[in-house]
């Protein structure tokens, strides 16, 4: 039986406190922190607090071999990168392996270094 991950911590904690603080920035913080871009930190926020609800939409994933025909849903993302701790792993993993390639093209590849516990002659002596 399935059952939903729910809201994790970090999305409670925004989903609970974030309004707060949004309305109490310019008169406490900004002065310290600087001009605080509300609207959009308020859309990336919102987004975050949604991610991965099934409420808010889902994805048919299936098999495609015809004798599986296994199925499954999967909630939609809302693609915080760099706010989100999942779609931000996610971007990260997916830009890793497109780019790892072309940086490490032309480069040496990396040294192997043999470490023995006694000193060479010992063991190759006849």
């Amino acid at each position: 039986m399935y059952r939903p991950r729910g809201i994790n911590v970090l999305q409670r904690l925004f989903k609970e406190h974030f309004q707060s603080v949004a309305d109490q920035y310019e008169a406490k913080h900004s002065i310290i922190y600087g001009p605080f871009r509300i609207e959009r930190i308020t859309e990336v926020v919102e987004k975050f607090v949604l991610c991965g609800d099934y409420s808010q939409g889902v994805a048919r994933i299936q098999c495609t071999n015809p004798d599986c025909k296994y199925e499954y849903f999967r909630p939609f993302s809302c693609k915080s990168f760099y706010f989100c701790p999942s779609c931000s792993q996610k971007r990260t993993l997916l830009f890793s392996q497109v780019h790892e390639p072309a940086a490490l093209a032309g480069t040496a590849p990396p040294a192997v270094r043999l470490h023995l516990p006694e000193a060479p002659e010992t063991i190759f002596s006849p």
